[in-house]
């Protein structure tokens, strides 16, 4: 007889030593099949693998712990969650939705990459999940398919690094909104090439009732001048007379520089 653990399934097992060794696999099964009173058996694309038990200490719906036969490691087989693409070499480094996890085992394409959606003012509304089966937004520690884009219309797009996903759930986690300057991406870390937003490098507390400005910019594409002295911000003027998408920033600029100064529009 076969009983259905979890679909899809994560295996983890624990060495003596501590180590451990993470298998996803599209279902598990407990059978009392084969040669051992109870085996585990991971279904894979094309084949099943089997792992003997020896004790069973815990079966519940969707979860299984016990011990190995015959070296005695201890596993756990429970359903898949979105953290155990970290421990997958062939996925990046950062929670992955479960779909895309599965789609990676089964010989998908799963490019994925991230990017921070940013107010005006600098500050990281979500991150957004682009994958080849669809967009995610984060909230709570949680990727959450994006039914609609008209959601995210309105808010400035940066692309960032994988390590984007641990800073922005630990603000999140505290109710904090991070600054685009707080996360890893590649406008903040080149020198001397210009930069993407003006913002504070701390977080601010999320006041969901409190008033924002209003968004200006859907999507920034090309990179802002350098405006870091009243000489730079005269310089920019005479661009953005002629480039209504760098006024906002312009305007920031010269407020944060403290330099008062007429705008020529």
């Amino acid at each position: 007889m076969r009983r259905l653990i979890a679909r899809p399934a994560t295996m983890v097992i624990s060495s003596p030593d501590g180590s451990e060794n993470l298998t996803v696999c599209l279902a598990a099964y407990l059978s009392n099949e084969h040669e051992m009173e109870n085996t585990v058996e991971l279904e894979g694309e094309q084949d099943i693998r089997l792992v003997d038990i020896d004790t069973i200490n815990v079966h519940v719906p969707n979860m299984l712990s016990g011990s190995t036969s015959p070296l005695g490691y201890q596993i756990v087989v429970r359903a898949t969650i979105e953290d155990d693409a970290v421990a997958l070499p062939s996925l990046p480094a950062y929670p992955l939705p479960v779909p895309v996890i599965i789609g990676s085992i089964t010989g998908e394409n799963m490019d994925t990459h991230i990017e921070a959606l940013v107010e005006d003012d600098g500050y990281v509304s979500t991150l957004l999940l682009v994958t080849d089966i669809g967009l995610y937004t984060r909230y709570s520690r949680t990727w959450i398919r994006l039914a609609d884009v008209d959601l995210i219309d309105g808010l400035n797009s940066v692309e960032v690094y994988d390590g984007a996903v641990d800073v922005y759930d630990t603000a999140d986690d505290v109710g904090q909104q991070v600054s685009i300057e707080g996360l890893p991406h590649e406008g903040r870390d080149a020198v001397g090439t210009g930069e993407l937003f003006i913002a504070a490098s701390a977080p601010r507390t999320f006041d969901p009732d409190g008033d924002k400005e209003p968004v200006t910019a859907s999507v920034m594409e090309a990179e802002l001048p350098v405006i870091d002295t009243s000489e730079q911000l005269l310089a920019a003027l005479e661009t953005a007379r002629d480039d209504e998408s760098l006024r906002w920033y312009i305007e920031r600029r010269a407020a944060a520089l403290g330099v008062e100064v007429e705008m020529p529009w």
